[in-house]
């Protein structure tokens, strides 16, 4: 193991050029870099210190031992590099569906071209957050573990993935700056809920139907043909311009779980969390009933809870949701719903 300078007991001085050559990073080629360990700074200044002797005394030992260690560097860097460029792409790592500030933790073996052993960091950035990942290089796998927490929901570009190596001498720290498009979806935290007991809540809303049950506010996108008007002409003559709504509902008992609308208005008093509470009552449904025969009305967007591509693309939209002003489609099964909510 090499010896780290602050073990020999140096004067200050000379620590603080030690940590500014450390820090010092030098462009190698397009999208890799260079940067020396305190070990590798030891290193190179015995390495200009054997040049400098051999090129004083024309010793041709001390010319043989400065072209020995030059061409230990060089092999150090080219390996460094190699192993680097053989590790698997952003894609193919698979990396955990994410929700809205919960931890994720990553385990999986890849394949690794070329038998060696090292330790890799990857280091990621995207506008939700950034991680650290530990790639353990052995044999001809390499395992990956590490932890991810995003802290908003939405559809992300992944800005970069770094990764760096000190492997194979521990000289140098190189830096590969993979190229990537890959995109990074972050769902909403999921809210548990119960099909059964729900009636309208904070999410979910009745069938229509026969039997009139209450009020609600208007909300754009509403038949005008339900709007409570001997209502509205009373608040007129109060100066209020509230419309109201009948609401109409079949019996809970009948509701058909496994069909599932979400109406994406919001009224305007209504806060940035609701929304995200209503998306993540509609995720949670989605991990509930996933694979099973249904469906999905997100807004106007019906998705086939059946097929995997169908629950992919509707996982997506439910990363990149914006309010909208239409109301959803009529169909089967519940609705979810911030206006009629009672939960």
């Amino acid at each position: 193991m090499a010896y780290d300078p602050a073990d020999l007991r140096l004067p200050g001085w000379l620590l603080r050029l030690f940590d500014a050559l450390i820090r010092l990073r030098l462009p190698l080629t397009s999208g890799w870099s260079i940067a020396m360990t305190r070990a590798g700074v030891m290193f190179m200044l015995a390495l200009i210190g054997v040049w400098a002797a051999s090129f004083y005394s024309g010793n041709n030992l001390l010319y043989l031992c400065g072209a020995v260690l030059t061409g230990i560097v060089s092999a150090a860097v080219i390996q460094g590099m190699r192993l680097l460029r053989r590790m698997p792409a952003v894609g193919d790592m698979k990396l955990p569906l994410l929700e809205v500030k919960q931890v994720h933790v990553l385990r999986q073996d890849l394949p690794l071209p070329g038998g060696t052993s090292a330790m890799i960091d990857i280091l990621g950035s995207y506008a939700a957050g950034a991680f650290n990942l530990q790639a353990r290089c052995e044999n001809d796998a390499v395992r990956i573990s590490g932890r991810l927490r995003a802290s908003r929901r939405g559809v992300f570009q992944l800005e970069y993935l770094r990764l760096q190596s000190e492997a194979p001498l521990g000289l140098f720290n190189i830096e590969f700056r993979q190229s990537s498009e890959y995109q990074i979806y972050v769902l909403p935290e999921a809210v548990p809920w119960q099909a059964s007991a729900l009636s309208g809540a904070h999410g979910q809303g009745m069938r229509d139907g026969d039997e009139w049950r209450d009020l609600r506010s208007y909300v754009p996108g509403d038949a005008l043909s339900r709007v409570h008007w001997r209502k509205v002409a009373a608040n007129a003559r109060t100066d209020t311009l509230a419309w109201t709504v009948k609401r109409f509902a079949d019996d809970e008992s009948n509701q058909d779980v496994s069909h599932l609308r979400v109406d994406l208005r919001i009224p305007p008093q209504s806060k940035h969390e609701d929304f995200e509470r209503l998306l993540g009552k509609a995720w949670f449904w989605l991990q509930q009933q996933r694979g099973r025969p249904g469906s999905l009305m997100l807004g106007r967007k019906l998705f086939d809870i059946a097929d995997e591509q169908q629950i992919n693309r509707a996982m997506r939209a439910l990363a990149s949701c914006r309010p909208e002003t239409m109301a959803p489609a009529a169909g089967p099964g519940l609705l979810l719903s911030i206006y009629e909510a009672r939960i």
